[in-house]
Parts: C-alpha cells; sequence; structure tokens
C-alpha cells in the first residue's frame, strides 16, 4: 500500500534518467544504464513498498549494485532491493543475492565455490587445528532438521587445499539478528536455509585474496548495521555502523541531562 506523498514511477524514471551517466561509469561494458534503469522501474512495479522508501535509499542501492557490476533483479537472483523500516522510515537497501556472490568470486578467480546445508541425520565431521577437513556423506533418506552450512572454494593450482568455512544454524541466527527485519520479514523469514548457504558463502568471500575491488566491496557491504556503503554525494564507498551512531547520540543525550 502506497503512503501519502509516495514515489511515483515518473519520479523514479526522472532520477534514474538523471543518474545514467554515473550508472554508465560504474558499470562494466557488457551492461548498460539503459538496462539497469529498467530493471529498476520493473521491480518498483513489482514491489509497492519500494513506493514508500525514500529517493535517495533506492538510488544509493542501484548505484551500488551498478558498483558491483550486479543487476538488482530478482528473477536472476544476483542483487535484490529490499525495502525495511527504519525508525519509522522507509528505506531500500540493496541486498546481494548468492548468485551475485558466486558471480563476483568467479570473477575474482577462484575455480570453483559453493555451500551445502548439513542435517542432522547426515553423516558428518569438521575438523579444524592444523589440519582442517570436512567430511560429509548426505542421508538419503530423512535427513532431519538443519544444524549448519559450509562452503568450500577451489583456488586452482595456487592453493594445496580447497578453503572453507562452517557456521551453525545458532551462528546464522545471529547474523540474521542483526540485520534490520530481525527476521520478522523478508528473506530470512520466507527463505531461512537459502539465506544461511549465502551468509556462510559470504564469510568465506572475505578469506579469499581481494585482488578484486568488486569482490571486496561484497563482503563488506552494508547488510545489517554496519558495513559499506555508497554515497551519493562523495560518489565513493563509506563505512556506516549504526550501532556506533545510536551510542554517540545516546552519549550527548547523557550528557546534556547531566
Amino acid at each position: 500500500m502506497k503512503a501519502k506523498g509516495a514515489l511515483t514511477k515518473v519520479e523514479l524514471n526522472n532520477v534514474l534518467e538523471m543518474q545514467l551517466p554515473e550508472m554508465k561509469t560504474a558499470l562494466p561494458e557488457h551492461i548498460s544504464p539503459e538496462k539497469i534503469k529498467r530493471i529498476v522501474m520493473t521491480e518498483f512495479g513489482k514491489n509497492p513498498r519500494l513506493a514508500n522508501c525514500t529517493q535517495n535509499s533506492i538510488l544509493r542501492s542501484v548505484m551500488e549494485a551498478c558498483q558491483f557490476g550486479l543487476e538488482p533483479n530478482s528473477v536472476t537472483g544476483t542483487a535484490y532491493l529490499i525495502p525495511y523500516k527504519r525508525g519509522g522510515v522507509e528505506e531500500c537497501q540493496l541486498q546481494i543475492g548468492y548468485k551475485g556472490l558466486l558471480k563476483l568470486a568467479y570473477q575474482a578467480g577462484v575455480q570453483s565455490i559453493n555451500s551445502f546445508s548439513v542435517r542432522e541425520h547426515d553423516d558428518f565431521a569438521l575438523q579444524l587445528g592444523t589440519e582442517p577437513t570436512i567430511y560429509h556423506r548426505p542421508n538419503m533418506g530423512d535427513r532431519g532438521q538443519l544444524i549448519g552450512v559450509y562452503a568450500i572454494a577451489d583456488m586452482g593450482q595456487s592453493a594445496t587445499i580447497p578453503k572453507f568455512e562452517f557456521m551453525s544454524v545458532q551462528e546464522c541466527k545471529e547474523v540474521m539478528l542483526s540485520t534490520p527485519s530481525k527476521g520478522a520479514n523478508g528473506p530470512w523469514k520466507t527463505h531461512f536455509e537459502s539465506m544461511c548457504l549465502k551468509t556462510v558463502l559470504r564469510k568465506l568471500c572475505k578469506t579469499l585474496p581481494q585482488d578484486s575491488e568488486r569482490l571486496s566491496w561484497a563482503v563488506d557491504h552494508k547488510e545489517g548495521k554496519s558495513g559499506l556503503q555508497y554515497d551519493l554525494d562523495t560518489k565513493d564507498w563509506t563505512y556506516v555502523d549504526e550501532e556506533s551512531a545510536n551510542s554517540q547520540e545516546v552519549q550527548e543525550d547523557d550528557a546534556i541531562t547531566k
């Protein structure tokens, strides 16, 4: 349902039209800014809540997608425009999809990368220490409840063994609780296991060689309370920590009342 004073299709079309030159500068050659504009307009039409988001938050999310070289397209699953309510204000936030992370990892030179679910009836063993290994044989019948997820990346001939990361369901829930919705709605509520798989994949990508600027930005991108966010004014990335900002405001209020 659109709120009073909500952004209209005409208004969004006009601001995106003005943003085309900047989008072109950020995008790889095989993706045109006109295509991104068409995709954003389609997503805007599909999700009525986006009309209630601030114009700047939508533009910021679009520019972030351009910087990553990813289409904000819910059909392809590379990236999503997600509306969140923050302090009574609806804001759009770009969320990189599982396929988007895979694409950036392959562009960075990873030979193969994937993530997997572990369930209580699977034959699973995790060993850390000086010789870390994962053994996983999924149960062919009832696999039981989800207990964890892991991701593996093969770096090719330059690495002797594949790199991996494991996360328990509890660790995934802690990440979920750091997001604006805290899992009450959005993809963490509707696609919990898929979000766990993406989260462990993102954790693994943080440990990979950061030769690719786009992958480096993506793994530190703000999807919760802190991380990298594109600044429309400076046209550059900036680190945002909402928790720190809130803490500072509380400290200032305390100082005033004392």
